[in-house]
């Protein structure tokens, strides 16, 4: 779900290694602004600001934090459905 949001390959430096996940998680942490990539041109950014907090909350590390599949489904039509 990030790669599509943002646009970019799961490993954004090869030598360094550096996750998209820690990148975009960090950048949340801070509160700084999120630059979206790809074609988003059917998403408001508000929808695209939810759609990356479940993408992260799906990539945390222990199995209990994360959401389950139906779950992530019903939050996407969720977010669908807030579309104008």
């Amino acid at each position: 779900m990030l790669v599509l949001l943002m646009g970019r390959r799961p490993a954004m430096l090869e030598t360094d290694h550096y996750h998209i996940y820690r990148y975009m998680k960090y950048l949340r942490e801070r509160g700084e602004p999120i630059e979206f990539g790809g074609d988003s041109n059917d998403m408001r950014p508000g929808q695209m600001t939810m759609f990356l907090d479940l993408a992260l909350r799906c990539c945390e590390k222990r199995n209990e934090d994360r959401p389950k599949m139906i779950s992530v489904a019903k939050e996407i039509k969720l977010i669908e459905q807030a579309s104008p």
